[in-house]
């Protein structure tokens, strides 16, 4: 308790006015108080919502550690000392050493390849692995402890995280979303900003043709490829239950603000294989309110007059361009330049263990981030963390796809087939991008790595089916 207090006390303390210091102690001690009260299911769920609302704390007049990542080292911290032990009842020895062996290797490579002046960014990205790693770790244990496994079964849980995920992003959305619409109101938020910010705004290029909002977790292409990647999970909950369509429209909306041409194809693509892939289950009327609620959101968003569908129409005009002036494929997704240099980079440093957790342009040896993960993962972890991370993901895959081998109307098959969209979609995208460049995007998706194990131990009975929708 005197841990979550103190570094929550210490971190408004080091970030606010002379004011609001006298009040921070007591807000501390409420976050604290109500934490403990908590079930162990909304445990995770205010550590979400902490980890969306980062501040960031200043060391030296410069960003050194959120407060997200506080509130992440805090409760498990708290959950070790509460429970005596990180035991786990459902052994599963390969995938955790396979986290421990990510986190020696990036030590290692920070380690080895330091230079102190490019000290405060390696440590600042090896801290914030190293709390990502720990929130999965963490969501992993509280949801096998005794007090969460003792009540319900594990497909209630399952969806409950589920839910505080999408409330979480459908805040983030909105939040963008008024910016955009009222830029001044950007300012509300300068406390979640970096130091450099006073405010979250809305991006613009080409004159202003080009518009991409963000939100106070989200950069405008983390926002689109976290919005394709659980839109198939999304779909599987609106089959289940009418009342999700709601977070389809905010999603749809989600997708356009960002602007992200590579999540508005994958969206449609993944949408398509669930629809395909249950289409015994899903009756008629449910393909039309999926379709309804999509051309909702664009007639909205339209009507509102924001400019993102003559914004996005814009880009994708781009592209049809490219394509007829014969251009070749790294050509038409803008990564044409930063991949010839990010190639050339991972070679002239290839080694078994890594150059640390700083991207590549902080250590000086590329001007530009690789914008592709497979790269970043070979220039980070070196070849032996990069195939440990691949076996990583592998395992996860493994397991979602052995949901495949239930019976087909299976409420198993159901949440496995999606969840072997979505973690596909990640897959694929992160082709042309790289999680583990925004601190606060990566514990996000550490947090959607333990969603999908454990959907892959998902309970159930074999022999009973759930009522179409």
């Amino acid at each position: 308790m005197l841990i979550i207090i103190g570094s929550v006390s210490l971190s408004f303390l080091i970030q606010m006015g002379s004011l609001k210091i006298a009040l921070m102690p007591f807000i501390a001690t409420i976050l604290a108080l109500v934490y403990h009260k908590l079930s162990p299911l909304n445990r995770i769920g205010m550590i979400l919502l902490l980890v969306s609302f980062p501040v960031m704390i200043q060391v030296g007049g410069r960003d050194a550690v959120s407060t997200g990542t506080v509130a992440i080292f805090a409760a498990i911290v708290y959950f070790i000392a509460t429970t005596g032990n990180i035991h786990r009842k459902r052994k599963d020895p390969i995938v955790f050493f396979l986290l421990s062996a990510l986190i020696f290797i990036s030590i290692f490579g920070t380690i080895s390849e330091w230079q102190s002046r490019f000290a405060g960014p390696a440590i600042r990205h090896q801290v914030n692995f190293l709390s990502s790693v720990f929130f999965f770790i963490f969501i992993v244990f509280l949801f096998d402890s005794d007090n969460v496994t003792g009540n319900k079964n594990h497909s209630d849980h399952i969806e409950r995280l589920l839910f505080f995920l999408f409330i979480v992003v459908s805040i983030q959305i909105l939040i963008g979303f008024l910016v955009y619409k009222f830029p001044d109101t950007g300012e509300w938020f300068s406390l979640f900003t970096k130091r450099h910010r006073t405010a979250i705004s809305t991006l613009a290029y080409y004159g202003g043709t080009e518009i991409r909002a963000q939100a106070i977790a989200f950069s405008h292409e983390e926002l689109g490829e976290y919005l394709a990647v659980l839109f198939p999970l999304v779909l599987y909950k609106s089959i289940k239950n009418k009342k999700y369509y709601v977070f389809i429209i905010i999603f749809i909306i989600g997708l356009l603000i960002s602007n992200t041409r590579s999540a508005l194809i994958l969206v449609m693509i993944n949408s398509a294989f669930f629809i395909l892939a249950n289409f015994e289950r899903i009756k008629l009327n449910v393909i039309s309110l999926i379709f309804g609620a999509v051309l909702f959101s664009f007639v909205l968003i339209n009507t509102l007059g924001t400019g993102f569908v003559e914004s996005i129409s814009f880009r994708f005009a781009q592209i049809i361009s490219s394509y007829k002036s014969n251009q070749e494929i790294t050509e038409l997704i803008n990564r044409q330049v930063v991949w010839n240099d990010a190639v050339i980079s991972v070679k002239n440093n290839l080694n078994l263990f890594g150059n640390g957790q700083s991207p590549p342009n902080k250590l000086g040896k590329s001007a530009v981030n690789y914008h592709c993960l497979y790269l970043t993962l070979v220039f980070q972890f070196g070849i032996i963390g990069f195939v440990f991370y691949m076996a990583f993901f592998f395992m996860i895959l493994i397991r979602i796809l052995k949901l495949l081998f239930l019976p087909r109307g299976s409420s198993g098959f159901l949440i496995g087939m999606s969840t072997l969209i979505s973690f596909s979609t990640f897959l694929i995208n992160e082709i042309k991008f790289e999680f583990n460049r925004g601190d606060t995007y990566q514990q996000f998706i550490f947090f959607y790595f333990s969603i999908c194990y454990l959907i892959s131990f998902y309970h159930f009975k074999k022999d009973k089916k759930e009522p179409r929708s």
